[in-house]
């Protein structure tokens, strides 16, 4: 049912990833696709898309698919400093 249906807006945002013991989002991004891929637009948005995994993994599937509108950086100075929101739209 979950695959059947028209996505407007998917946020990943999970599993954390910010130690060995974490699986980080590759999961997510590639299920992101799979939900995403046959529909005629989605905004997307990838948190902390900073990490190198899941660069990689938005590189590999949102990328070549997905038109990139924006990144958001945590301001210096702040908790989480560097973190990244990426927003892709088909």
């Amino acid at each position: 049912h979950i695959r059947n249906t028209d996505w407007d807006i998917i946020i990943v945002d999970a599993p954390a990833g910010w130690g060995d013991k974490y699986p980080c989002r590759m999961k997510s991004i590639y299920e992101t696709y799979n939900l995403t891929k046959n529909l005629d637009k989605v905004d997307i948005f990838v948190h902390d898309s900073q990490r190198d995994i899941e660069d990689k993994y938005c590189n590999y599937f949102l990328t070549p698919n997905y038109k990139l509108i924006d990144e958001v950086l945590d301001p210096e100075g702040t908790e989480f400093a560097g973190r990244k929101l990426s927003h892709f739209k088909k």
